[in-house]
């Protein structure tokens, strides 16, 4: 079942936090010359805490304009744009750290949004993608434990860590690999 996020957005950004240890884990070599873009931004949650503590110029892409919407309001120093992973709108060379969080299951075209990330990527630069991993699916609670069924459906939406890694090492051959 896919989720409309046009329908769910102002819920999803009450209730949908920044998880603890993925903000210091982002931040990495962040200066304020830095530019930064992430695919999937959502409500705005994880490209607002990098604006709030680095400063440098930050970029979210989202393909729902509701989720977007309930960005704004979060932070307005963040530049804001429609459209999807499969195709990112920046010229080459734009950006020294491109992310997303959650957000590669949602991905159709794996390869095509790898390509697209490592094209607008600058020279050295950093890519990043944080997801659950088969036993961070496998150990879900309570999920797992009181809804076993759902372990294997999830499974088959997410992209294997380990596929994840062959594709990024494909493009990665001037810049940073982050997995």
């Amino acid at each position: 079942m896919k989720v409309d996020y046009e329908k769910v957005a102002n819920l999803y950004a009450q209730f949908r936090r920044v998880h603890p240890a993925v903000p210091e884990n982002l931040l990495g070599d962040l200066k304020t010359s830095s530019r930064v873009l992430e695919v999937g931004c959502g409500s705005g949650n994880y490209i607002s805490a990098i604006s709030e503590v680095i400063g440098c110029e930050c970029h979210g892409m989202e393909p729902s304009e509701a989720m977007l919407a309930e960005a704004r309001k979060r932070d307005t120093a963040v530049l804001l744009k429609e459209g999807s992973a499969e195709s990112l709108s920046y010229p080459p060379d734009t950006f020294t750290f491109i992310f997303c969080v959650d957000v590669i299951h949602h991905v159709s075209n794996l390869p095509l949004f790898v390509s697209e990330m490592f094209r607008t990527m600058s020279p050295r630069g950093r890519a990043c993608v944080v997801t659950d991993s088969e036993s961070d699916i496998r150990e879900r609670k309570p999920l797992s434990l009181y809804f076993p069924d759902t372990v294997e459906l999830e499974l088959a939406r997410y992209p294997r860590i380990e596929y994840l890694e062959e594709l990024m090492r494909e493009f990665s051959d001037q810049a940073e690999l982050e997995i």
